[in-house]
This record gives structure tokens, C-alpha cells and sequence, in this order.
């Protein structure tokens, strides 16, 4: 039997929601997209994007301001890989800057993560993967995570603390 073609990568997402620019505005800020393209309401969908990709977020309107029931059936969050903890890091603070906070900062073994909502109430996590092989962070998987304080790392990572100190649990 052989093998099924198997996507290239993670293309984009499509958000509905009934405020696109508040959502627009949120996704600029955390991401650093651009404006790719534009459609004047009432549908008024907006293409973002923040590296060669001609798109990786799309926002459509909708009249119906619904949030997801964070208990319910459906997306929990998506997720976006960073190169390192240092671009990471630099993220976290020009958003923290401009006003978006975490939920939730988790270490993984396997990976460094930061949990926000955006305003519709979607989950979004920004991670790197922490020093190591591919076979290394594979096996190092597990549910069990420790949570952190940014600070604390912050403090560690301005004092020049490597990315394998910076990814060891506290």
C-alpha cells in the first residue's frame, strides 16, 4: 500500500467574527501581519499575512457576535511556531507592551509556550521548540507541563541565560 500525499504545511485560518477591525488590529499587534488585502463591508474580509505566504489569516465579517463556548465541541487553538526563544521572548514583550498578556506560559519538555485569547475568544498559542533533536523532542512529549513565571524568565533571559537554561522546568 502507499503512502497518501501528505500536506506541504499549515496554509492559514478563517476567523468569522462582528467586529473586524478589533480583530484586524488584534492579529497586526501579536503577529506582525500586514494587510494583504481588503474587502469593504458589509462582508468585509480582511487577508493577513507575515511572511511570504500570500495569506495566513483571514478575518470575515458576520453579524452574529457569538464567542465559542470554551467548554464546547470545536477549535481549542491554533498555533504559531517561532525560530527560537529569543524571537519568542522579543515577542512576548512588544505585545506584552502593547497590552496583550498571556493566559497562560507553559513549558512543555518539548517546546516553550504562550497562551492568549484573542477578543473573539479564540485560543492562540506563540511557542518554540526548546534545544534539541527531533528524535529528542519527540520523545521528551508529555501532557505534564509546568507552568512559569515570564518574569522570572525575562529576568533570566536579559541576564544571558542560553536557550537550554531558559528551557529547563523551573
Amino acid at each position: 500500500m502507499s503512502k497518501a500525499p501528505i500536506p506541504a504545511k499549515m496554509a492559514h485560518i478563517v476567523l468569522r467574527t462582528a467586529d473586524v477591525s478589533r480583530l484586524v488590529d488584534w492579529y497586526q499587534t501579536v503577529l506582525g501581519c500586514d494587510i494583504v488585502y481588503q474587502e469593504p463591508p458589509p462582508r468585509g474580509i480582511v487577508f493577513l499575512s507575515f511572511d511570504e505566504e500570500h495569506h495566513r489569516v483571514a478575518i470575515v465579517g458576520h453579524a452574529n457576535d457569538s464567542k465559542p463556548d470554551p467548554g464546547g465541541a470545536g477549535m481549542v487553538h491554533f498555533a504559531y511556531s517561532y525560530a527560537s526563544i529569543d524571537d519568542l521572548l522579543t515577542t512576548y514583550v512588544r505585545i506584552e507592551e502593547a497590552g496583550v498578556k498571556p493566559i497562560r506560559c507553559v513549558n512543555h519538555r518539548m517546546s516553550t509556550s504562550f497562551y492568549y485569547v484573542d477578543p473573539d475568544g479564540n485560543g492562540v498559542e506563540l511557542f518554540t521548540d526548546n534545544p534539541g533533536t527531533e528524535a529528542e523532542l519527540k520523545s521528551a512529549f508529555t501532557l505534564e507541563t509546568v507552568n512559569f513565571d515570564v518574569d522570572d524568565m525575562l529576568q533570566r533571559w536579559r541576564a544571558g541565560a542560553t536557550p537550554e537554561e531558559l528551557a529547563a522546568p523551573q
